[in-house]
C-alpha cells in the first residue's frame, strides 16, 4: 500500500513538471516566432531607408539642377532683352534710312532731276564735270550700300534673337520636366516616409508583445514550478503522516496484546488458588487517523505732349529703381482690365508688332528724330509692322503677356535708344 501511494505521487510530480515544461516550451515557440517576424520586419526598414536615401540623393542632384537652370533661364531672358532693344534700333535706323530715300527720290521725281542735270552741267572744267557726276553717283550708291548695311544687321539681330527664344524654350522644356521629377520624388519619398514608419510601428508593436509574452512565460513558469513544489510537499506531508499513522497502529496494537498476555497468566494464577473473579479483558483503544492536511494555491488722364496711351487707368509702378525686384524699371505700368484699349501716344511708323518672350505681344512705334514709344504686354495687337499710325490710333489691347504679373500696359519712351520718363511727356 506504502509503494503505491508512493508511485502516484510520483507520477503527479512528473505530469506537473511536464505541463511547466509544455507551457514554457510553447510560450517559447512563440516568442521565437515573432522574433524572427521582427527580424525581417527589421531588414525591410533597413532596406526602406537605402531607397530612401537614394531618392534624398536624386532630388538634391534635381535641386541642383534646377538652380542651374534657373540661372541660365535668367541669363537667357537677359540676353533676349538686350536683343530685342538691338532689334528696335535695327528696325527704327533700317526706317529712317527708308524715309530718307523716299524724301531724295521724292525730291528728284518732283523736280525732274534738273538740280541734278544743272549741277552736272555747271561744270566749267572737264575735271570738275566729272567731279560732280561721280558725286551724284556716291550719293545713290551711299544710299544703297546703307539699306543693305541696315537690312543686314537687322537680320542679324532677328536671328540672334530667334536662336535666343529657341534655348528659352528648351530650358524651359527641361525646366518643366526637371519639376516633374521634383514631384515625383516628393511623391515617393511620402510614400516611403509612410512606409518606413508602419514598419517601425509594427517592430514596435512586436516587441512590446515580445516581452508581454516573455513576462508572462517567467511568471507562469514561476507559477507552475511554485504549484509543483507546493503539490511535492503536499505529498511529502501526507506520506509522512501515513507512516506516523501506521506507526502509532502497531504500537496500539502491540500493547493490546501485551495486555492480553498479562490477562491470560493472571487468569491462569486464580484458576489454580480457585479464586472465582471477574474477568478483566483488558482495556483495548484506537487513535483516530490523522491522515495530515493538504492544501493548494494571476490711374491717371493725359494732359501733356503725348497723348495718354491708356486713358482710364491707374500707375502701378513708375519709372526708376525699383526695391522689389532690385532693378531699374525702364518705363511706367498703367494697370487696368484686359481688352481696355491701347492708343499711339503720337503719329509714327510701326517697326514692330508681333511677340517677344519677355515684352509679351508689344508695339514699337518710330517716330523719328530718335524719339520711339514701345507698348508692351498686350493681350492682342491691332497694328502691323510698316503701318502708320496717327497720335491716338487704337494700337493693342491691355493684356497679361510676357513676363507680367497682373493685366497692364509698360508704356515706355526712348530718345536716342535711352529710356526716358514717360510722365514727362504725359
Amino acid at each position: 500500500m506504502k509503494e503505491q501511494k508512493r508511485s502516484i505521487i510520483g507520477t503527479g510530480l512528473v505530469l506537473g513538471l511536464c505541463l511547466v515544461v509544455g507551457i514554457t516550451a510553447t510560450a517559447n515557440t512563440t516568442i521565437e516566432d515573432m522574433q524572427r517576424e521582427n527580424e525581417i520586419l527589421e531588414a525591410e526598414r533597413r532596406s526602406s531607408e537605402a531607397q530612401r536615401q537614394e531618392l534624398d540623393s536624386e532630388l538634391e542632384t534635381i535641386l541642383a539642377d534646377m538652380i542651374q537652370i534657373r540661372d541660365d533661364l535668367r541669363d537667357t531672358e537677359d540676353a533676349i532683352y538686350e536683343t530685342e532693344i538691338e532689334l528696335v534700333q535695327a528696325k527704327v535706323a533700317e526706317n529712317d534710312q527708308m524715309r530718307s530715300m523716299e524724301r531724295r527720290i521724292q525730291f528728284m521725281f518732283e523736280n525732274g532731276n534738273m538740280q541734278f542735270l544743272e549741277l552736272i552741267f555747271s561744270s566749267e572744267t572737264l575735271g570738275d564735270f566729272i567731279n560732280k557726276v561721280e558725286y551724284v553717283q556716291r550719293l545713290s550708291d551711299y544710299d544703297r550700300q546703307m539699306l543693305v548695311q541696315f537690312q543686314e544687321a537687322l537680320q542679324t539681330v532677328a536671328d540672334k534673337e530667334e536662336a535666343l527664344k529657341v534655348e528659352y524654350e528648351s530650358l524651359k522644356d527641361l525646366q518643366d520636366q526637371l519639376i516633374e521629377n521634383q514631384e515625383r520624388i516628393e511623391t515617393l519619398l511620402v510614400e516611403k516616409d509612410i512606409e518606413i514608419s508602419d514598419l517601425e510601428n509594427q517592430i514596435g508593436v512586436n516587441a512590446t508583445l515580445i516581452a508581454e509574452l516573455i513576462a508572462q512565460a517567467e511568471a507562469e513558469r514561476i507559477r507552475q514550478e511554485e504549484a509543483a513544489a507546493a503539490a511535492a510537499a503536499a505529498e511529502e506531508a501526507a506520506r509522512a503522516a501515513e507512516e506516523a499513522r501506521q506507526e502509532e497502529e502497531a504500537r496500539r496494537n502491540q500493547e493490546a496484546q501485551d495486555n492480553a498476555n498479562n490477562q491470560g497468566n493472571i487468569n491462569d494464577q486464580n484458576n489454580a488458588n480457585n479464586q472465582n473473579t471477574p474477568e478483566n479483558p483488558g482495556n483495548q483503544g484506537g487513535a483516530p487517523e490523522n491522515p495530515g492536511n493538504q492544501g493548494g494555491g494571476g490711374g491717371t488722364v493725359s494732359v501733356g505732349q503725348f497723348a495718354h496711351p491708356a486713358p482710364g487707368t491707374v500707375i502701378t509702378s513708375g519709372f526708376g529703381w525699383r526695391a522689389f525686384d532690385n532693378a531699374f524699371h525702364n518705363g511706367v505700368d498703367f494697370a487696368g482690365p484686359t481688352g481696355l484699349p491701347t492708343f499711339a501716344a503720337e503719329a509714327g511708323t510701326v517697326v514692330i508688332s508681333g511677340f517677344s518672350v519677355s515684352a509679351g505681344n508689344w508695339v514699337v512705334i518710330n517716330h523719328g528724330n530718335g524719339l520711339v514709344t514701345k507698348y508692351m504686354h498686350h493681350s492682342s495687337n491691332l497694328v502691323v509692322a510698316g503701318q502708320q499710325v496717327a497720335r491716338g490710333q487704337q494700337v493693342g489691347t491691355i493684356g497679361n503677356t510676357g513676363f507680367s504679373f497682373g493685366a497692364h500696359l509698360h508704356f515706355q519712351v526712348e530718345i536716342n535708344g535711352v529710356p526716358v520718363n514717360p510722365m514727362q511727356f504725359l
